[in-house]
């Protein structure tokens, strides 16, 4: 499943605004981790 394919209050970066990273699986959070790596640009 994709992150896109969640309902967007349901996405791990939504989760972990509204109740924090104790929630979250480690799956989820290295998918925050990931998507925030992938969307930056590596020449800045």
């Amino acid at each position: 499943m994709k992150i896109k394919d969640i309902a967007f209050h349901d996405r791990p970066d939504q989760r972990l605004i509204k109740y924090g990273a104790g929630v979250l699986s480690d799956y989820e959070l290295l998918a925050i981790v990931l998507g925030k790596v992938k969307d930056a640009s590596i020449l800045e």
